[in-house]
This record gives C-alpha cells, sequence and structure tokens, in this order.
C-alpha cells in the first residue's frame, strides 16, 4: 500500500456552458479546488472548461490521460434535476438505445452516430464500469463531509428543476451489475437522503460520453481507476464553496480507497 509520503496524482476536468447553463456548476467547482492537498496528494486541473461536444470531447480525452501517469481521473459535470453529489459506477455505448449520443445534440449541434460508435468501440464492451472501489469511496466521503453544511439550492423550477428535459436527454439508467450477489444499488443507506451519494444514472449525453470515452482509454493501459462525480445545479458564491469541499473530500476518499489496494 503506498504511504501519503508517495505522491497519488489526480486529474480533474469541469465541462462548460451548454443549453440555458452558462455557467456550469462543474467547472465553477474544479477551477477552484487547490492544486495540491494534505497526504501528497497533487491535483491537476485541464485548464479550461471542456467543451459540451463529442467530437472535440473524443479527440481530447487521449491526449488529456497521455499528459502524465495520473493515479486517477475524475470528471465532473451538471445534473440539474439532481440535489445532491453524486458518483457514477459505469457507462456505456449507446447504439443500441433508442436515445443517446446518436440523436442528442451537443452544443454545436452535432451527434456521435451509431456508425461512428460502432467505428470507434465496435471490439469494446457495451458499458464499461471504474475499477475504484465506489462503495467504500462512498463510505469515506459520507464521513468527511458529514460537517458540512449544505447551504439550500435555490427554488427556481425554470433553472434548477429540469426533470423531463433530464429524463429525455439522459436516456435509461445503465444496467447495474451484481458481484457475487451484491447489489450496489442497496449498499447503501439512506440514499434518499444523504447529499453525497453513489449512482449508476450517467446517461447518455456528454457526461456519460466521456465517462465512456475515458473508461475505454484507461483501458488500454491500466487498470479503470476514472470516475465522474454529477454535481447539482449551483449558483452561489456560498453554493461553490460548498461544491469545493464536497469535491475535495471525494479526491481525498478516492485517494484513500485506492491507495488501500495497492
Amino acid at each position: 500500500m503506498p504511504s501519503p509520503a508517495t505522491l497519488t496524482k489526480v486529474l480533474v476536468t469541469g465541462f462548460g456552458a451548454f443549453m440555458s447553463w452558462e455557467d456550469n456548476p462543474s467547472w465553477e467547482i474544479v477551477s477552484r479546488l487547490p492544486r495540491t492537498l494534505p497526504n501528497n496528494i497533487e491535483i491537476t486541473i485541464h485548464p479550461e472548461a471542456i467543451r459540451v461536444a463529442y467530437h472535440p470531447v473524443f479527440d481530447l480525452v487521449p491526449q488529456l490521460y497521455a499528459e502524465d501517469d495520473y493515479d486517477i481521473v475524475l470528471h465532473t459535470g451538471l445534473a440539474a434535476g439532481r440535489e445532491y453529489f453524486a458518483v457514477e459506477q459505469s457507462s456505456s455505448q449507446s447504439r443500441l438505445a433508442e436515445w443517446g449520443y446518436q440523436n442528442s445534440p451537443d452544443v454545436d449541434g452535432e451527434v456521435f452516430t451509431v456508425a461512428e460508435q460502432e467505428a470507434a468501440w465496435a471490439d469494446e464492451p457495451l458499458s464499461l464500469e471504474t475499477d475504484l472501489d465506489l462503495i467504500r469511496v462512498v463510505e469515506l466521503w459520507q464521513n468527511k463531509t458529514s460537517h458540512i453544511a449544505f447551504p439550500p439550492l435555490g427554488d427556481d423550477a425554470g433553472t434548477v428543476t429540469t426533470g423531463p428535459w433530464r429524463s429525455a436527454r439522459a436516456g435509461g439508467p445503465v444496467e447495474v451489475e451484481l458481484r457475487n450477489d451484491f447489489d450496489y444499488s442497496s449498499a447503501l443507506e439512506d440514499t434518499a437522503t444523504d447529499d453525497v451519494r453513489w449512482s449508476d444514472d450517467v446517461g447518455f449525453y456528454l457526461c456519460g460520453f466521456i465517462y465512456y470515452t475515458g473508461l475505454v482509454e484507461r483501458s488500454k493501459t491500466e487498470a479503470r481507476d476514472v470516475v465522474f462525480m454529477h454535481v447539482p445545479y449551483l449558483d452561489t458564491e456560498a453554493q461553490y464553496a460548498t461544491g469545493v469541499e464536497v469535491t475535495i473530500e471525494l479526491i481525498n476518499s478516492l485517494v484513500e480507497s485506492w491507495r488501500e489496494r495497492q
């Protein structure tokens, strides 16, 4: 097990504007993160918000992963219909789904067609999941964030509560994989009231796309120590500050869990 004396490198990204959200809270949080944490953790932040567009993301991910020997990669994005933070277990191709990357236009009005998915991922599993132990991570994360006072989220239904959009744009949930009869979805208690949670519903828009692309890329060389965090809609400095605290504790939890299994 690597000791805190061993440097652990974490790459973190956030998305930029899309639809009516000019200030994407994922980037507002990520851009405010410190570059180092105690216990010898180094955070590398992609220097700009990632464009919410399929082809730029598809081209960017391999370049990002090749920049350094990152131990963990954390991608983040907005789930506007949620009022909690969540790490996502898996992501999928959408070429066999009724709705997905092939018919959900990005900010450039482009899609990632079924033919493009087949060309890029024909030899890959339809669904991939992280090799990080997210059950352990969330257990640590919930403990580390128990002291945080979460500010109330906005109540403007036009900007915060977007259930119809989310159900249409994000696509259906990814099937949960059972390992040794262990049900991930019931592993954590009180998930309905937790402010930080496990999830397996990354969706079929750019959040799911960057996650699946990252899982595929990481599979080429080593363990899939990649994870995606969905953040709720936040738009004040107090909320961003809370988001930074929550994300720092997620990174601490990811590193602690990762070091435990080395």
